[in-house]
C-alpha cells in the first residue's frame, strides 16, 4: 500500500502528542476499509499494542 494513500489532516486542541495520537489512529481506522477480515486480524495479533484507544477525556481546570 506504500506509495498509494496521501492523507491530510488538520487537528486542533490538545497538545502535539495527542493531536498525533488522534491524527495516527483515524489513519489507522481509514487504512481498515483497504483489506480483508483475515488481514485485520493478522494485524492484530502482529501489533496487539501500536495502536490502542486510550479515551480519556481532559479534566476541566480548577475555577
Amino acid at each position: 500500500m506504500n506509495g498509494k494513500v496521501d492523507v491530510s489532516a488538520n487537528v486542533a486542541g490538545g497538545g502535539p502528542s495527542s493531536q498525533a495520537g488522534a491524527v495516527r489512529w483515524g489513519i489507522a481506522m481509514a487504512l481498515r476499509s483497504f483489506v480483508d477480515a483475515e488481514q485485520i486480524a493478522r494485524m492484530r495479533l502482529v501489533g496487539e499494542h501500536l495502536v490502542t484507544n486510550v479515551g480519556c477525556i481532559a479534566q476541566e481546570g480548577e475555577p
